[in-house]
């Protein structure tokens, strides 16, 4: 197998372009993204780039708005989630559940308030409200992440303040020991609402039941209401190749870095 420089390296001799192009040179495990969907009448399904999890809406109600050319993310695809009822769902157990590392990437664009837990990704058990892992914006205008695995461990950006109405590049992630957050490639301070910084990541969490994009989908359900564009989940990158990923995928989407 070729190495992540290896990838790089080839990827730029010539072949793969614009999201594939970004998609294997960095490894990504999963990827979804809104120039691999599928839309049937009512469904419109996130076809995962790597062929292992595809996300429709499961019923008419929950379909996004899409729109096949917005402006906000360089004239690319988007998806817009209404905060309600809208977002992208497949039941699966115990998703990465062996990792105890892991990053997740991923465009959006804020909605018109910020005045709630609006989720962009999230993983988590229907049947209780104390199993799941949860990447979103909060009422307090930052990024965070919340991982409950019977006690809450609540990590909350606070060195950038999201605007309204605004495109972001986000990374989360875990390296087995603490979190660490990025809003458009500056690393974030974290305060820690709840727990402590240990990096409790997939490994620590034991009955999640499916994946969600654009909500959380549980005993107590939550929507977003922002744009969504792409979310990936790779293996952590150096410091060089994670700048370099943030800074690819923002020009992809026309916001620069």
């Amino acid at each position: 197998m070729l190495s992540l420089q290896n990838r790089i390296t080839v990827n730029s001799l010539g072949g793969l372009t614009g999201l594939a192009k970004i998609v294997s040179n960095y490894g990504f495990l999963n990827f979804w993204d809104t120039e691999s969907l599928t839309i049937s009448g009512t469904t419109t399904t996130y076809i995962d780039r790597l062929g292992v999890h595809n996300l429709p809406n499961p019923a008419a109600a929950n379909q996004a708005t899409y729109s096949a050319s917005d402006s906000d993310f360089n004239n690319k695809p988007s998806l817009d989630y209404d905060g309600t009822t809208d977002y992208n769902y497949k039941a699966f157990n115990n998703y990465r559940g062996g990792d105890s590392d892991g990053a997740f990437y991923f465009v959006f664009k804020t909605g018109a308030t910020l005045s709630a837990t609006h989720p962009i990704i999230s993983f988590s058990d229907e049947s209780t409200n104390n199993e799941k892992l949860l990447i979103f914006t909060d009422s307090a205008q930052k990024l965070g992440c919340l991982l409950n695995n019977g006690a809450n461990i609540y990590s909350q950006a606070t060195t950038t303040t999201l605007a309204t109405n605004t495109v972001y590049v986000g990374k989360i992630e875990s390296n087995g020991s603490t979190y660490k957050i990025s809003i458009n490639n500056v690393d974030q301070t974290i305060n820690m609402v709840f727990g402590v910084n240990n990096g409790n990541w997939f490994n620590s969490l034991t009955t999640l039941t499916n994946i969600s994009i654009g909500a959380r989908i549980n005993t107590s359900s939550i929507y977003s209401n922002a744009k969504i564009v792409c979310v990936g989940y790779s293996p952590l990158q150096s410091g060089v190749n994670d700048a370099a990923l943030i800074t690819s995928l923002g020009a992809y989407y026309g916001k620069t870095i």
